[in-house]
């Protein structure tokens, strides 16, 4: 009897992992469809039951790891955030040059399947975008701010420019959309990086002396020299 029910217990813990990695792969094989169905036709235009089948699962099993479309939408800022912050964590240049390398290997990405990033695609006002998007400016603001070596809380301008580097990205990944995919995304996205560049040669340079903009702590006002 002892021995029936050791066999039972080891055979138990060893199905257990194996339940939790195909778990696992199911929810990731989920948020893979979403993404490739929203990059392709648009958020609105699909469909729960389209992601069950692109991702080869059945409806149900989809609703046991994602209770609606919003929560899925959800899912996917956080997957494609952490691969950002994995990125950005595994840096050897300061971030202007880290952002420029993460934006062209995404629009090669969406270039080489023709499709517009989920976001840029339907870019809306929801509490999901916006989460999405001040989540990215706050690590591009760190990191910048570390370059500057000034304090984020009483600094204002690392804020800045990060708001300019996610604005002037999502504004560039829009009118590719809009345009019909027409012209080279790597080109569109990159540029805006570089003209962000030419506005703070100083963040290019790692210098932090500031030559075309200036901050007042005591007025806490930003002017141009």
């Amino acid at each position: 009897m002892t021995k029936a029910l050791t066999a039972e217990h080891k055979s138990a813990t060893v199905q257990r992992p194996l339940r939790e990695k195909r778990k696992l792969m199911s929810r990731q094989a989920i948020l893979d469809a979403a993404l490739y169905l929203f990059s392709m036709q648009g958020y609105n235009n699909t469909s729960l039951q389209e992601i069950a089948a692109q991702a080869g699962l059945h409806e149900q099993t989809l609703y046991r790891h994602f209770a609606s479309k919003t929560e899925l939408a959800n899912g996917i800022s956080d997957m494609e955030l952490e691969k950002f912050r994995v990125f950005f964590n595994d840096r050897n240049a300061n971030t202007l040059q880290t952002w420029r390398e993460w934006v062209k290997r995404r629009a090669k990405a969406h270039s080489a399947q023709k499709s517009s990033s989920f976001f840029a695609a339907n870019p809306s006002g929801s509490s999901i975008y916006l989460g999405f998007q001040f989540r990215y400016e706050r690590i591009l603001a760190d990191g910048l701010a570390k370059d500057m070596a000034v304090d984020l809380n009483k600094d204002p301008r690392p804020m800045l420019i990060a708001c300019m580097l996610w604005g002037s990205n999502l504004h560039a990944s829009s009118g590719w959309v809009k345009s019909g995919a027409k012209g080279s995304l790597v080109t569109t996205a990159t540029d805006v990086v570089d003209n962000i560049g030419l506005l703070f040669p100083e963040l290019v340079g790692g210098s932090i002396s500031w030559l075309l903009m200036i901050y007042d702590p005591g007025s806490g006002s930003v002017g141009w020299r």
